[in-house]
């Protein structure tokens, strides 16, 4: 009797571990309505968004980066200041970048701005918004990268290399839980 119940809470557990509501659970996206209400007005992926402000500040709207980048998308004040002029937001001080909808929505036009600029190329908007788009832009022009996943080895700088990987990974795992 008693290996009949451990074996049944044993399928119990597999079947609740291979759903959706459970890896949601274990990868959560937090500001969930934001990122997708400003994704679809920016017409960008809410998937790389989401995957982008969880390897860049873990959802924590807080964080200050050692360079002075600021919140869940890490906007450094000067990308902060040229996107809101170009878009018509007022903000009075870089401490209100840590407000989610401020910091999602500059983020994710300045995301827009680079997938303009690389072409719809997101490879190249990552390594972009990790390294700026002036190395990347130098990279191409030297043909040190091809700008594709599958060249990702040929990236000349470790720590965009290992962005690149873990923005596809948590956009991987976050398309198929969520979709």
């Amino acid at each position: 009797m008693r290996k009949r119940w451990w074996l049944l809470l044993l399928i119990l557990l597999i079947l609740f571990i291979n759903t959706d509501k459970f890896w949601q659970t274990i990868y959560p996206i937090q500001y969930k309505s934001l990122i997708w209400d400003i994704s679809e007005e920016f017409q960008q992926d809410p998937f790389l968004i989401a995957a982008i402000i969880k390897v860049e500040s873990q959802y924590d709207k807080r964080r200050v980066s050692k360079k002075g980048a600021i919140g869940l998308m890490q906007l450094m004040p000067a990308t902060a200041q040229w996107g809101a002029e170009i878009n018509n937001i007022t903000y009075t001080d870089i401490e209100e970048l840590a407000r989610p909808d401020l910091n999602i929505r500059i983020g994710t036009w300045y995301v827009q701005y680079l997938h303009k600029k690389y072409n719809e190329r997101t490879p190249l908007v990552v390594a972009s918004y990790n390294s700026g788009p002036t190395r990347v832009d130098n990279w191409l022009k030297d043909q040190v990268w091809d700008g594709t996943l599958d060249n990702i080895d040929q990236v000349p700088f470790g720590e965009t290399r290992h962005y690149l990987q873990r923005i596809q990974h948590f956009y991987d795992i976050y398309k198929r839980i969520y979709q």
